[in-house]
């Protein structure tokens, strides 16, 4: 199995697929609420990260994901890091 690949079994993995259900409900066609679309990304992604380091493998970009979704992190921190990029709002 290659490096990037681990397995998707264990108590973790079922809190992941919970959590994409959820995000799965606040995609609705009557209209986008972005902070509940950022709060379900978030909750995904930290449960996928919690995922990844309890299968023993780590991940820097799942832990930036994490940092760049927890609404505490600064606007500014994040508009920073985007401009170094070169990536527009």
């Amino acid at each position: 199995m290659s490096t990037s690949r681990i397995t998707a079994n264990g108590p973790a993995w079922f809190l992941v697929r919970e959590r994409l259900a959820e995000l799965d409900l606040v995609l609705s066609p009557e209209g986008l609420d972005s902070l509940a679309v950022a709060k379900a990304f978030d909750k995904v992604a930290s449960s996928l990260h919690f995922a990844v380091l309890e299968s023993g493998a780590s991940s820097m970009r799942f832990a930036a994901v994490v940092k760049a979704l927890d609404l505490k992190t600064p606007k500014s921190k994040l508009q920073t890091f985007l401009a170094e990029r070169g990536v527009d709002e």
